[in-house]
């Protein structure tokens, strides 16, 4: 039954348009941690370190094209068609390496590698079905959206947890 529901719901996320599916993503990459956040360890991203702007630069423009392509587009393509033709480690791959770059602490590293199976995941299968440009930006703008997001928190509420 899940899986049917699941293949359902997951058939209308990679149908939508080039938007939804960037904002559906982004949302997603909220969902998909709500079970961990009662493990928060109080380690917050030094994110408030560098002028607002030099951070905006950095986290939501360079940061989500550059973590796609090395922890999405790249993993992805050599564990698919170059080395093992392996989906599931492929996607493992690429969480995992998409966590540890954000290693300011344990908890974050957990999070964003559940962030990360869920870009991956998506990223493949957005790839099969629409190639590599609506694959790579989609997941490049959801990844925007959500450091859009952070680095507003973190400089405007800092007493808020995202």
């Amino acid at each position: 039954m899940f899986l049917l529901l699941f293949k359902k719901y997951s058939d209308k996320l990679f149908n939508l348009s080039f938007i939804g599916f960037a904002i559906a993503i982004w949302l997603l990459s909220y969902a998909v941690i709500l079970p961990f956040i009662p493990f928060n360890d109080g380690i917050e991203n030094p994110i408030r370190e560098h002028h607002i702007i030099i951070y905006f630069i950095a986290a939501c423009l360079i940061a989500p094209i550059l973590e796609t392509a090395m922890h999405q587009s790249f993993p992805i393509y050599i564990f698919t068609k170059v080395l093992i033709k392996n989906k599931h480690l492929a996607i493992f791959i690429s969480a995992l390496t998409f966590g540890l770059i954000h290693f300011y602490s344990l908890y974050y590293i957990l999070l964003t590698f559940v962030v990360g199976l869920l870009y991956a995941w998506a990223y493949l299968n957005y790839y099969e079905r629409r190639g590599f440009a609506h694959a790579f930006w989609g997941i490049a703008v959801a990844h925007a959206l959500r450091n859009v997001v952070a680095v507003t928190v973190n400089f405007f509420f800092p007493e808020l947890v995202i």
